[in-house]
């Protein structure tokens, strides 16, 4: 008997890079593995917005061409990530009552508790990417995971409701109709990159996941399993060094080396750099390259302290916090985290996952293999009968996976 296989792609939008993953899941295995990954630099998308569709095109272009050169399939769907300062979120409770003669909790009267929970007033620019049950009640009896086929009267659910901008989502689907992708979900790139860096005893105990990007810095709080409060704030990695640039008089592609080589900086005992390496005839002080990036990143980490104020979670994140995100690669930032934060920290990239390439693991592939992850679910996917060529693939590269499972 022949094994079904399901084709996963997922596409994220990052203000440095845009990707496509391609994702095989085989009946085998409830994990997909990745067959293939594109990933190309942006310069057309902002803060998670576009602002350069012809750029964005062509950029996306060339992530799925890769992605299809090396998965061996044509791409014409994909769910897709969704980012930018607008995400937000708003906890939120529905009631519905159970008008069946039975009484039994069937999945129509869950549809119209999910219906009852976005029947909600959202400003003109604003709509829902999704909505997450973070408990049921049935009769007022809570700790209910999942009521279908249960019996009562009243069914009632606290929702977790993930919202972003509208003029975002259009612009994401101007691109995308023009390479002729079909767009099958819009998922938080924030919310996918969180699931993929953490497991389920984590976000039990209650956990914070940073994703450390090059113009935002995206968090979700969980509590008890499931996410409380999603923000994004407009600022990353990519402020560190336009801040150097200001700081030191120098060009934005110097100040990206700095940072690159900002491990050996700090490790320097020397009072001044020498920027010969760099290409310029002179010396800048040590120690004003590093207080220009530990003071960003101390404001970016304050944002983040004061959003976990605001959520009322300071004493209730017993699992720490998860540091991912390109940014996540700057030295010391793990400590800078930690003091800041007053968090145990860690840092991680996509768990569980197995790829043809390395680069799946790294931090910076978070969102991107999140959002692929958050389309499993989705049954609109191709079905089996999936071409002989992914299968000569699967086989060859069988032997070159590396698993991250713990």
């Amino acid at each position: 008997m022949k094994q079904k296989e399901k084709i996963i792609v997922g596409i994220d939008f990052g203000s440095s890079k845009v990707c496509c993953v391609v994702g095989l899941i085989q009946e085998i295995s409830s994990m997909p593995s990745v067959i293939g990954l594109g990933v190309s630099p942006v310069s057309g998308v902002r803060k998670g917005v576009i602002v350069d569709p012809e750029e964005t095109i062509s950029a996306l272009s060339a992530a799925i061409e890769e992605a299809e050169r090396m998965s061996g399939i044509t791409i014409s769907q994909a769910v897709v990530g969704v980012n930018g300062s607008a995400i937000t979120s708003v906890n939120t409770e529905a009631t519905v009552a159970i008008v069946s003669d039975d009484r039994i909790i069937k999945a129509e009267d869950i549809d119209r508790l999910h219906k009852a929970a976005a029947a909600m007033r959202l400003n003109p620019n604003q709509q829902i990417l999704d909505i997450i049950p973070q408990a049921y009640l049935i009769d007022g009896q809570g700790g209910i995971i999942d009521p279908l086929g249960m019996n009562g009267i009243k069914l009632e659910s606290s929702m977790h409701v993930l919202i972003a901008g509208s003029p975002t989502i259009r612009q994401i689907d101007n691109v995308l109709s023009r390479l002729e992708i079909r767009v099958l979900d819009y998922q938080p790139s924030i919310l996918a990159s969180a699931e993929a860096v953490s497991n389920k005893q984590q976000r039990e105990r209650g956990i914070i996941v940073l994703d450390f990007g090059a113009e935002t810095t995206g968090l979700v709080i969980y509590s008890e399993g499931q996410p409380v409060w999603t923000r994004v704030i407009p600022a990353g990695s990519l402020n560190i060094s336009r801040d150097l640039v200001h700081a030191l008089q120098v060009n934005l592609e110097i100040a990206e080396k700095l940072k690159l080589d900002y491990k050996d900086i700090v490790n320097n005992p020397a009072s001044e750099i020498d920027l010969a390496n760099y290409g310029l005839d002179r010396r800048i002080e040590r120690q004003l390259v590093i207080d220009v990036v530990s003071s960003r990143v101390e404001e970016i980490f304050g944002l983040v302290a004061e959003e976990i104020r605001l959520a009322r979670m300071n004493t209730q994140l017993a699992g720490g916090a998860i540091l991912t995100g390109g940014g996540a690669k700057l030295y010391g930032i793990e400590e800078l985290a930690r003091e800041c934060l007053k968090l145990p920290v860690k840092i991680s990239g996509p768990e569980n996952i197995v790829g043809i390439v390395e680069q799946v693991n790294e931090p910076s592939m978070s969102s991107g293999i999140g959002v692929m992850l958050r389309g499993v679910e989705i049954e609109d996917y191709h079905q089996g009968g999936v071409n002989s060529v992914i299968g000569s693939l699967i086989d060859k590269a069988s032997g070159l996976f590396k698993s991250l499972i713990r």
